[in-house]
């Protein structure tokens, strides 16, 4: 008798019941919920599960993206895993070793009876969950750090520590007369999608950083109570925003986006000012803004993010290994007949999946 159960989105109602009861352990709880999950569903090749081990009322919990790996470079149906976009990783009630060990040991046996070759798993920060994933068959690789605002401050604490650019930058923007709305309509979703995809052929973005037009419509669906959109305004001209996802204590900034020729005018800057504003009000613990785009401690993004708060927490991915061999085989086909995507995929832990 095993001690785990496999969930899917055809059984949302266990899966929630089960989140449910290790709400109190979750943190970032949107990145755990199928409706999320869902939204990394690309094809019938795609499926979310959620791996949840019990025992003696102890729960483990893992969500991720299970996904076939394209007949083009293997004939039979091996598989990997993918943690979305975002924040996610085991959850765990105990950090009770034998427990832990019993639970990491039962989805290892999951994978390599389902043909589950490799996977990964992106941690939360806030959490700090890697720590919990001490296996052989985890390599933790650090990934940068993110900046956390902390909202248990003053409004006029929180501006204090702000960088002195930072709140020139949220100044000048005032007083260029930029105003920040708060939306939650299908219309600002859809204007939002629109500056987004422009933002990012501008910045001539990795294609991981773009998604279908049905990715935004299925936030709107699926996520109404979760997300919340700010937009930028240049009189009538929507020049940025900033899509949040909400949970319980916590929020994050999911996706946000500037046209470039506004960036002059501090819109970035004023539209974190506000987000930060807004949720002074909504008994939010803490703000995840997010990242750079390199592990560089320099990295411009994160400085500019640091402007706001100079408290940051680290960031890390598993890189989980279930069969050596036959990964190292598909690395090599993919290698030999997709010459042109190793100088810009290499790098990547899965790198086998970019063959377009």
């Amino acid at each position: 008798m095993t001690n785990f159960i496999i969930l899917d989105s055809s059984d949302k109602s266990t899966w929630k019941s089960i989140l449910s009861k290790i709400d109190n352990y979750v943190g970032q709880h949107i990145y755990y919920s199928p409706d999320y999950l869902e939204l990394y569903e690309k094809s019938t090749a795609s499926k979310c599960e959620a791996f949840v081990y019990q025992k003696n009322n102890q729960y483990f919990y893992l969500t991720y993206i299970k996904n076939l790996i394209n007949k083009q470079l293997t004939k039979n149906n091996y598989y990997d895993f993918e943690t979305p976009y975002g924040y996610g990783g085991p959850i765990s009630t105990t950090n009770d070793t034998k427990f832990l060990f019993d639970a990491w040991g039962s989805f290892k046996d999951y994978c390599n009876n389902n043909f589950i070759i490799a996977g990964l798993i992106r941690f939360d920060p806030l959490l700090k969950n890697h720590f919990i994933a001490n296996q052989s068959f985890i390599k933790l690789a650090y990934e940068g750090d993110i900046v956390v605002n902390s909202l248990n401050l003053s409004k006029e604490e929180i501006w204090n520590n702000y960088s002195s650019s930072t709140r020139n930058k949220v100044r000048k923007a005032i007083k260029n007369d930029i105003e920040i709305k708060n939306f939650k309509s299908l219309k600002a979703v859809n204007l939002f999608k629109h500056l987004y995809f422009s933002s990012m052929k501008e910045k001539d973005a990795n294609e991981n950083y773009f998604f279908s037009n049905g990715y935004f419509n299925k936030i709107f669906d699926r996520l109404n109570k979760s997300f919340n959109l700010f937009l930028a305004y240049k009189k009538s001209y929507v020049v940025g925003g900033a899509l949040i996802l909400c949970s319980k204590k916590f929020i994050s900034l999911h996706l946000s986006a500037t046209k470039k020729k506004y960036l002059k005018y501090g819109v970035s800057s004023l539209l974190r000012h506000e987000i930060i504003n807004y949720y002074l009000k909504e008994k939010i613990e803490k703000i995840n803004f997010g990242g750079g785009l390199t592990k560089d401690k320099d990295d411009p993004l994160l400085v500019f993010k640091k402007g706001f708060s100079k408290k940051t927490e680290e960031y890390y991915i598993g890189k989980c290994m279930f069969d050596n061999k036959l990964y190292n085989k598909l690395c090599k086909t993919w290698n030999d007949k997709y010459k042109k995507n190793k100088e810009k995929f290499s790098i990547y832990f899965l790198k086998y999946r970019y063959i377009n």
